[in-house]
């Protein structure tokens, strides 16, 4: 685990310490919570975990199946 100071607005292209981010510094517009098949950029998802989103990444190339598996665990909500 680890905190981050909120409310850290910035624009621009960010760097973090992990990958994918779990906190810091983002951009002021968080990103819309849905299902992704191309990738997000950090700056807007950060902001999105800010305000209690569950950002769920994977792995280019993983299978139909498995990305279908993940699609059902993430349901509707906020979509």
């Amino acid at each position: 685990t680890t905190s981050y100071p909120a409310a850290q607005h910035l624009s621009g292209s960010l760097t973090y310490r992990e990958s994918p981010p779990m906190g810091g510094p983002h951009n002021v517009v968080w990103q819309t919570c849905w299902v992704y098949a191309a990738p997000l950029h950090n700056e807007h998802a950060v902001h999105s975990l800010e305000h209690g989103a569950v950002w769920i990444t994977y792995r280019p190339g993983l299978s139909a199946a498995d990305v279908q598996r993940l699609q059902t665990l993430a349901g509707s909500e906020g979509r």
